[in-house]
C-alpha cells in the first residue's frame, strides 16, 4: 500500500496515490509534484484523509496523521501550521502560493425506470464480480482476509471473492463465539465453504485500556460508537499481523450503507427533500448528494488500517458500482424499508435463511459484543475515552 506521506520542494518529484486498484484513473487521494509545483487532492466522500504544512522555505510536508507532521516540525525546530486537506478540492502549490479549487465530481446517472428485480440482480452480480476481479488482479498476492459480520455487505464481499477464485479467509471479532456477529458469521462461512476464524476481544482492564488508547491516538477522536468500532478493527489487525502474516489485504463490505442510504432517518429526510413527492430522479439525486458531500460515519475508523502494513478494499467504492446503484429506481432500491433488497436477492441464491431474512441484524459494536463489555467495564466509558484522548493529544504535540 502506498502511504500518503512525504516532502516536496521545488526541483523534486513526488507521485503517490490511494485507489481501489493499481489504476490511477480514479484515485481516492493523491500527491503529485514535479520541479515546478505540486498538486494534491481527496475525492468526495473522503475515503482517505491527509494533512499538510507549508514551511517558511517553501517546502511542504504531507502525511495522513497530524501528529506525524507535528513531530517532524518539532524535530526541525520549525513553527508552522498543520492544515487539513478538504475533500473535493484540488490544491496547487508552486513553492510560494497555494491555490484551492473546487472540483466538479458529478457521477453519471441514467435511471433505469423499467428494470426488473431479476434483471437488476443479474446485472449487479456480474458487475460486482467484474470489479472484484479487477481489484484482485492488481494485488501481489491472491491470499486475502475478509471481515465477516454476517450482515448483507460483508457476506456478499466474501461470496464475490469465492466466486472469483480468490483464496479468502473470513474473520470475525467478538466477545464470545455466541455473540450475534460471530454466531451468524460462522453459519454463513460454512454455507459459502470458506475458512473462518473467530477472534476473541480482550477482556482484562489493561488490554482494553491499551486497545482504547491505541485506537483513539490513531483516529484522533473519542466518540463512543466510532471508538468501539475502531477498537474491534484495531484488535483484528493486531491479531492478523501475528496469525495471518501472508495476507496483507483485507476486504470489507464498507460504504454499501452510504450507497443505499441505509440510515434510520433516511425516509423522513428524503420526503422533506422532495416535498413528499418521491420520484426516481429525486431519490437518485438525494443519494448522490448524501454520499458525495459528507464523510462516511466511520471515516475516522478507516484510518486504523492505514496506520498498519495492511491495505483494505471494498467493491462499493468503485465508480461503476456507484453509478449502477444510483441508477436504480425506487422499486429496486426503496427509500423506506428493505433498502438493500437488491443485495438480498443476490445472496438468496447462495445462502439459505440468511440473517437479512431474519430481520435481526444489529449494529457492529452491538453484534461483536463490545457493547456488552462496555456495560460491564469502566475502561470503556466516555470519561475514560476522554481521558485517553487528552493523553494522546498531549503526546502528539
Amino acid at each position: 500500500m502506498i502511504k500518503l506521506t512525504g516532502t516536496w520542494k521545488k526541483g523534486t518529484t513526488i507521485d503517490k496515490y490511494c485507489s481501489h486498484s493499481s489504476s490511477k484513473d480514479a484515485p481516492y487521494a493523491y500527491i503529485k509534484g514535479n520541479a515546478q509545483g505540486v498538486n494534491f487532492f481527496i475525492s468526495k466522500p473522503g475515503m482517505h484523509a491527509f494533512h499538510y504544512s507549508i514551511l517558511p522555505s517553501g517546502e511542504i510536508l504531507f502525511d495522513e496523521y497530524k501528529w506525524e507532521i507535528r513531530k517532524k516540525l518539532k524535530g526541525m525546530g520549525i513553527t508552522a501550521k498543520v492544515e487539513d486537506v478538504e475533500d473535493g478540492y484540488l490544491y496547487s502549490f508552486d513553492g510560494v502560493n497555494l491555490k484551492k479549487v473546487e472540483v466538479d465530481q458529478k457521477v453519471k446517472i441514467n435511471i433505469r425506470h423499467d428494470i426488473t428485480m431479476e434483471q437488476a440482480k443479474k446485472e449487479l452480480f456480474a458487475l460486482l464480480k467484474e470489479v472484484t476481479k479487477e481489484i484482485c488482479d492488481s494485488l501481489e498476492s491472491k491470499k486475502v482476509l475478509a471481515t465477516l459480520t454476517a450482515g448483507t455487505d460483508s457476506t456478499l464481499m466474501v461470496l464475490l471473492l469465492r466466486e472469483c477464485g480468490i483464496n479468502v479467509h473470513a474473520v470475525c471479532v467478538g466477545r464470545t463465539p455466541n455473540d450475534f456477529d460471530p454466531l451468524w458469521a460462522k453459519k454463513h462461512a460454512a454455507q459459502l465453504k470458506v475458512p473462518y476464524t473467530f477472534i476473541p476481544l480482550p477482556t482484562s482492564d489493561a488490554h482494553l485500556n491499551k486497545l482504547a488508547y491505541d485506537t483513539i491516538a490513531i483516529i484522533e477522536f473519542c466518540e463512543m460508537s466510532n471508538t468501539l468500532m475502531g477498537m474491534c478493527t484495531k484488535h483484528l489487525l493486531n491479531y492478523s499481523e501475528i496469525n495471518f502474516p501472508d495476507r496483507k489485504v483485507i476486504f470489507k463490505g464498507h460504504y454499501a450503507d452510504e450507497l443505499f442510504a441505509n440510515l434510520m432517518t433516511t425516509s423522513a429526510r428524503y420526503l422533506r427533500f422532495c416535498n413528499d413527492k418521491p420520484t426516481n430522479e429525486t431519490w437518485s439525486e438525494y443519494r448522490v448528494d448524501s454520499v458525495l458531500h459528507q464523510y462516511p460515519n466511520d471515516v475516522q475508523v478507516s484510518k486504523i488500517i492505514r496506520k498498519t502494513n495492511f491495505d483494505w478494499r471494498s467493491v462499493f467504492t468503485h465508480k461503476k458500482v456507484i453509478e449502477f446503484i444510483f441508477s436504480m429506481p425506487i422499486h429496486i432500491c426503496p427509500y423506506g424499508k428493505d433498502k438493500k433488497q437488491l443485495l438480498w436477492a443476490i445472496l438468496d441464491d447462495h445462502i439459505k435463511d440468511g440473517v437479512w431474512r431474519q430481520k435481526r441484524k444489529v449494529g457492529y459494536y452491538t453484534g461483536t459484543g463490545i457493547g456488552k463489555i462496555r456495560l460491564e467495564n469502566p475502561v470503556l466509558q466516555d470519561d475514560n475515552f476522554r481521558r485517553l484522548y487528552q493523553i494522546a493529544q498531549s503526546q502528539s504535540k
